[in-house]
């Protein structure tokens, strides 16, 4: 239900879309995020949960004000990387206070990259056009944590975010408990997952 409120939103990200209009699809999308966010610390608190997806629809333009954020900076795309840091940063913390997160699979991604017709909103910037152009509109963020796992790997080969599913489930089925046994399986199936650049028609 409160993922539903963004929708009169996203109409006001076509390009054209007067100033005032992405300025209220702003204000309703930092409400909703602030919702969202509450929800989602209640649902991984929750111990009667065994899965749980949040979406959370951060960083994304217009951009929207950073949550307890004393800064009069405007939204964008970068101040909105920051809130999106900072909202993983809570929900972790909700999960530790309830003994959850070392314990837990957790897997961070995001559905896009930076779409390549943003830069038609008047408030798309010079600078975030700029880093847009430089970017591989197949880079998507992922990162995997899995349970007890104690420092970092890196998986360098392109894979398609289709991927994730077959890992949920293998992960939530016992297959696989460690990061070690996650790179194997990266490693043996990123070819059965060859990543997708999908156009704005499709």
């Amino acid at each position: 239900n409160l993922e539903a409120e963004a929708a009169p939103g996203a109409e006001s990200h076509a390009a054209g879309a007067p100033l005032d209009q992405l300025r209220d699809a702003q204000q309703r999308r930092t409400r909703m995020t602030s919702r969202l966010l509450k929800a989602s610390e209640e649902a991984v608190r929750d111990d009667r949960l065994g899965f749980v997806m949040l979406h959370l629809p951060i960083p994304h333009p217009p951009g929207q004000a950073i949550l307890g954020a004393s800064s009069e900076a405007e939204p964008d795309y970068f101040n909105n990387l920051e809130l999106a840091d900072t909202t993983l940063g809570m929900v972790r913390t909700a999960m530790e206070e309830e003994g959850t997160w070392d314990s837990s699979t957790v897997i961070v991604i995001a559905d896009h990259g930076l779409r390549d017709f943003w830069n038609a909103l008047p408030v798309w910037s010079t600078d975030e056009e700029q880093f847009r152009q430089s970017l591989d509109p197949l880079h998507v963020p992922f990162m995997v944590k899995m349970p007890h796992q104690d420092g970092a790997s890196h998986f360098d080969v392109p894979i398609s975010s289709t991927a994730v599913y077959e890992l949920s489930v293998q992960a939530m089925n016992g297959r696989i408990t460690s990061s070690e046994e996650a790179l194997r399986w990266f490693e043996k199936n990123a070819g059965d997952h060859p990543p997708v650049c999908l156009s704005r028609s499709e």
